[in-house]
């Protein structure tokens, strides 16, 4: 595990974590048996034999414990006067355990996906390359090299050339399929997928040893989705804003363009459809520049729990 933090005068430092997964990539039921095991313990991970009782190695269980607070889905809390240290769910994680707990629906996948790629602090590589790492097709001497340069720019301490090669194969794992990844041999437990593959972000591409970002319509992608993807950009990125400018929509860090891999033209007909059926937001065109128009008087926290009901 590696753990930096951003240098600056007049910010708080920012934590930047490498290598916590312990190698192994989100695994199929892994968050079921986490959250199950949580509701009635919610320091349940944390006992000496949780491992032998969820049936999995030590490391493994460590992993868990990383993707469940990567994703958002808990959050880690120690009691004062105690050294007992416990996992508290999150509204994401009460939500999803209430609508799909067995992490099935596509909408739940993307969900998770949003809140990794948001999540510069514990999954900084994977912040980094759907935010800020500019290039579509890559390798990965490319993508370790482009994420070595980002920690330097960020005036953090050095970060071992192991941890970084780490977490670029498992960040391949994350969203490129066994079935689909011709570039590397995997181990018997690389070959065990994550469910994020199915979103189909990233594949392997057709010259040996590249991959490429798959920017632009998904059609797994409902437009409730993308309408909450865009009120969290606002929330994030641009506080009370409720005016948006199209390219901030498709480039800026946290924004749908970048966490979605969606280009101008699939933002386009996903804004033409959210205005056409709802009032969350609406285009203003313009010779010199396109903005979107949001509703202040709608939360973020509402689209989030309409993401199951409609799908628009």
């Amino acid at each position: 595990m590696a753990v930096v933090k951003q240098k600056g005068s007049n910010r708080p430092a920012t934590v930047f974590a490498f290598a916590r997964h312990e190698t192994f990539h989100l695994r199929d039921g892994w968050l079921f048996k986490g959250l199950n095991a949580l509701q009635a313990d919610s320091s349940y991970l944390f006992a000496e034999d949780a491992h032998h009782k969820l049936g999995m190695g030590i490391n493994m269980l460590r992993s868990l414990i990383y993707w469940l607070q990567a994703t958002n889905l808990v959050q880690l809390v120690k009691s004062r006067g105690s050294t007992k240290t416990s996992l508290e769910l999150t509204p994401l994680a009460r939500m999803i355990w209430e609508k799909d707990p067995y992490f099935e629906d596509i909408i739940t996948l993307w969900l998770l996906h949003i809140e990794l790629c948001s999540n510069r602090s514990l999954a900084t590589l994977w912040y980094w390359a759907f935010n800020e790492f500019p290039q579509r097709d890559f390798t990965e001497e490319r993508l370790a090299q482009g994420l070595q340069r980002y920690i330097e720019e960020n005036q953090t301490k050095q970060i071992a050339r192991s941890s970084i090669i780490k977490d670029v194969h498992c960040f391949l794992r994350t969203y490129i399929s066994s079935s689909n990844d011709r570039n590397r041999k995997l181990s018997e437990y690389e070959v065990l997928e994550c469910p994020l593959a199915s979103l189909g972000l990233l594949r392997g591409s057709a010259i040996p040893g590249h991959y490429k970002f798959q920017v632009g319509s998904h059609r797994n992608l409902p437009a409730s989705l993308f309408a909450y993807s865009l009120y969290r950009f606002r929330d994030a990125a641009r506080e009370k804003d409720i005016t948006l400018s199209l390219e901030d929509v498709r480039w800026a860090p946290l924004s749908p363009g970048r966490i979605l891999c969606l280009d101008i033209h699939a933002i386009s007909e996903y804004l033409d459809r959210i205005e056409h059926l709802t009032a969350y937001a609406r285009m203003i065109r313009t010779a010199d520049l396109n903005m979107i128009v949001l509703d202040e008087s709608i939360k973020t926290a509402d689209l989030l729990t309409g993401c199951y009901a409609e799908e628009y």
